[in-house]
């Protein structure tokens, strides 16, 4: 488990920081891309948010299957 869990950690750290590079090319841009940033920022969080609640979801039927025996 605590594996898994550095993993994730570590891919976050990833995520982040190509995020931050990219933002890097933007930084000194006007208020028209900054705003488009903004919004791009926004669906990508909500996306990945999305992502990660269906993989939770996904993980935790599936240990319920396990525990209780398939019906299939």
């Amino acid at each position: 488990m605590k594996t898994k869990e550095l993993e994730f950690a570590n891919s976050f750290e990833i995520v982040r920081n190509k995020m931050m590079k990219t933002y890097d090319l933007f930084i000194h841009r006007g208020p028209k891309i900054q705003a488009e940033w903004l919004q791009f920022i926004t669906r990508l969080d909500r996306d990945l948010e999305k992502s990660l609640k269906q993989a939770v979801k996904n993980t935790l039927t599936d240990l319920s299957k396990h525990i209780r025996g398939d019906s299939k």
